[in-house]
């Protein structure tokens, strides 16, 4: 590789390198949510280095492995929220240099540089709506998701290196991380099963000499890719009966039923059905501007080294409308909104034009290569944009689900565009396209770090102590670090070694902060628990498990349908009319909050009644 081939792609990896640092030192210990999400994915692994198992007394929504994996971690790095943040950092920049890889293997250093910047400030670092989860890869909502997600990746490398080499081993390291993709959510594993699918029709079809040597080890593919399953399967076995062990492996596959997914109010709306009429609407418009922009900046520099005056006025007046879309909405909203409601409709016409692309395979040919990789890539987009299809945003899930999308446009007008112009013998058109669209990547990149950025500066508020330290919004910003506050005063006071606690309506993260164990078996009491496990079977576990101390704090359930628990709507008020009588307050934020006020922001911890309190109701 001489000198002039190699320093763009060292430039690249040097440039990753040191965003990947400087935006770990900007967002440093403000990863993580106070009170969602995050708290079971730190408890679940604790716990099962004390003792307990998935699906007998942790309840189980995803894939075994991603608990596991982590409980491996906390075992050698100890059991402290920041031994996670460093796990998945080392993981965060194995996948940014994963993507560096595979886009410039196939695409080109530039495609690479972006995809890698994108993926960081989308993906790993994002805080698009500070204080409603956590929705990144240092500290995620579910490690299911992001090591899904990171299999993925190395499924491709791995057929990318067998691609360029011939070597059996890449195939059979690919084969093991589809197992592994089976144990942590569906919609990685579908995701997974495509791109593998796509990348064997695209590329190694074609290829006679490495698809010979695929159909030779197809059926060694098959028992490597069963391990995993079969590890877990002989692991649960040992300890569970058999229906239980089979539940476990599956993890989300056991519930995913026609009731749950037609009924789940949260499910319709993570993905937008519950508004798909206008989300389409939203989606059209979004994609409209945006092909409108990069159509006329093609058309005009695309075909003529020097456009008439004419065109360059069209192209300023597309560029105007443009602007003053941004400017009515401002920039980071168009980086975080309607930039990624386009992003479905623009996959589709770049998966045309790959398609057309490709009717006549050519497997030497490197710009066939290079389409074939981004089909491959675009399957994998759409798969996990289905889950959003209606709401592509970047808040919540669209980190993950989002994300690889805008990977796939970078990718196409960075990459292949400039790279058949060049075909076309037009190098000078293809440099003026290639700056226009890196400037307009650079732009949505940019508005999405403002957004992250902007929220990181309040995020001043110590959760934690020592090695569990982390930073959130301030109590006067945020309801969860208000709770986090004053249940520290309480709990540093009361508090016992052999004492247990129940946080309704979620919480976990208490549990694990102040080591103090969950009796119920129930993770959270939102109207999804109810609707897949039943409230009288929850109402019976916290009777039967009778955890000492309950912590009951207002939070917010819009996302389910339900403004909050215990309201008038029904959600939950059978549960709180049992707890009235079992528990009396202990612990109050002043306010009014209570089990018969619900509705008004606050906390309130519950002890179990006993001899001296029968069915007492108020103690200050």
């Amino acid at each position: 590789m001489n000198r002039e081939a190699f320093f763009p792609k060292a430039a690249s990896i040097l440039l990753a390198g040191l965003v990947f640092v400087a935006l770990t030192h900007l967002s440093w210990l403000r990863w993580a949510d106070p009170t969602m999400d995050f708290g079971r994915e730190l408890y679940y692994p604790w716990q099962i280095l004390h003792g307990k198992l998935l699906q007998k007394d942790l309840p189980q929504i995803y894939g075994p492995f991603s608990s596991y994996f982590n409980a491996l971690w906390m075992a050698v790095g100890g059991e402290a929220v920041q031994t996670l943040f460093g796990v998945n950092l080392i993981l965060a920049a194995m996948a940014t240099g994963l993507i560096l890889y595979l886009f410039s293997s196939w695409l080109g250093w530039l495609p690479a540089c972006l995809a890698s910047l994108t993926f960081m400030v989308m993906g790993v670092f994002p805080r698009i709506d500070p204080g409603k989860g956590s929705f990144d890869f240092v500290a995620p909502y579910s490690h299911a998701a992001t090591h899904g997600f990171i299999s993925i990746l190395v499924i491709l490398a791995a057929l990318t290196h067998f691609f360029r080499k011939g070597q059996p081993g890449s195939l059979y390291v690919s084969s093991l991380f589809v197992g592994l993709c089976f144990l942590t959510k569906p919609e990685y594993f579908v995701a997974a099963i495509a791109a593998f699918c796509a990348f064997l029709f695209l590329l190694l079809r074609h290829h006679p000499s490495r698809w010979l040597t695929f159909r030779q080890c197809t059926w060694k593919l098959v028992l490597i890719a069963m391990l995993p399953a079969l590890a877990f399967l002989g692991y649960f076995s040992m300890v569970l009966p058999p229906h239980l062990a089979l539940r476990a492996v599956g993890g989300s596959w056991s519930i995913i039923g026609a009731r749950y997914l037609a009924d789940s109010f949260f499910q319709s709306h993570i993905s937008g059905m519950d508004r798909s009429v206008p989300g389409i609407l939203r989606d059209l418009y979004s994609a409209a501007i945006q092909t409108c922009f990069i159509g006329t900046s093609y058309w005009v520099f695309g075909i003529n080294k020097k456009p008439p005056l004419w065109k360059i006025g069209l192209f300023l007046a597309i560029l105007a409308l443009t602007i003053h879309e941004i400017s009515i909405f401002g920039w980071r909203h168009f980086s975080i909104m309607t930039a990624p409601r386009g992003i479905v409709v623009l996959s589709f016409i770049i998966m045309f034009v790959v398609v057309h692309g490709i009717l006549k395979p050519n497997i030497r040919d490197a710009g066939y290569q290079a389409l074939s990789f981004l089909g491959v890539w675009l399957m994998l987009s759409l798969v996990l944009l289905s889950r959003k299809f209606f709401d592509s945003t970047l808040f919540g899930y669209g980190f993950v689900l989002v994300t690889p999308a805008f990977l796939s446009l970078f990718g196409f007008l960075t990459g292949l565009i400039p790279r058949w112009l060049i075909s076309q013998g037009k190098p000078l058109e293809a440099r003026h396209i290639q700056i226009i669209y890196t400037i307009y990547a650079l732009f949505i990149i940019t508005g999405v770090w403002l957004q992250s950025q902007s929220a990181y500066r309040h995020m001043t508020f110590p959760v934690g102590e020592n090695r569990n330290r982390f930073l959130a919004l301030p109590p006067a910003l945020s309801l969860s670090s208000m709770v986090h506050k004053r249940f520290a005063i309480w709990a540093k006071q009361q508090l016992r070694p052999d004492d247990t606690l129940f946080v309704i309506p979620e919480g976990l993260m208490f549990n694990f902060l102040y080591k103090v164990v969950n009796p119920t078996q129930i993770q959270s009491l939102f109207p999804d628990d109810m609707l897949v496990f039943g409230e009288d079977v929850l109402a019976q576990k916290i009777i039967e498990n009778q955890p000492r101390h309950i912590l009951f704090w207002f939070r917010p359930t819009p996302e389910y349908g339900h403004p909050h628990m215990g309201g008038r709507d029904g959600y939950g008020q059978n549960m709180l009319d049992m707890l009235k009588k079992i528990y009396h307050p202990v612990y109050y934020v002043e306010g009014g909050f209570s089990l018969e006020h619900p509705e008004i922001k606050g906390m309130i911890v519950l002890k179990m009644n006993d001899g001296d309190h029968p069915f007492a109701t108020k103690e200050q």
